[in-house]
């Protein structure tokens, strides 16, 4: 359809055909350039935004629950899949069973609007827990 319409020739849209000229279809991806670069830029800052309140989040976990260990993983500390709607997944260890849910919604709280997803990696699979301390950030 749009090799046609570039073409300045008829192009069909499933109800009726119309006329597109060259000049409309530049203007049509300049405009999508323009979002696309937008959104690209929008995405960026809210990276760099979350992997500031991971910090947050691990330095609550550190200084108020004691957590010897604080790893970011996931989309955040990789930046691949990074969209708005991703969480920040933060892996700890040395938190006591009791103060484990505690933790979380301080952590939660410190996040700053970004939802966590919070693991103590004395509960993950081994392949697990692995995976995240070679490929995770410590922080």
């Amino acid at each position: 359809m749009f090799a046609a319409a570039e073409a300045g020739r008829t192009a069909y849209n499933g109800r009726m055909s119309q006329v597109i000229d060259s000049a409309f279809m530049d203007l049509c991806r300049r405009t999508l350039r323009e979002k696309t670069v937008r959104r690209s830029e929008g995405i960026a800052l809210r990276l760099e935004s979350a992997r500031a309140r991971a910090a947050d989040a691990a330095s609550v976990l550190r200084h108020q629950f004691g957590a010897h260990e604080v790893i970011l993983f996931g989309s955040v500390a990789d930046g691949i899949g990074f969209s708005e709607r991703s969480d920040i997944d933060l892996a700890i260890s040395g938190i006591p069973p009791a103060r484990f849910w505690s933790a979380g919604a301080a952590a939660e709280r410190a996040a700053g609007g970004f939802e966590l997803d919070l693991i103590d990696l004395k509960f993950a699979s081994e392949g697990f827990a692995l995976h995240i301390r070679n490929s995770g950030m410590r922080l």
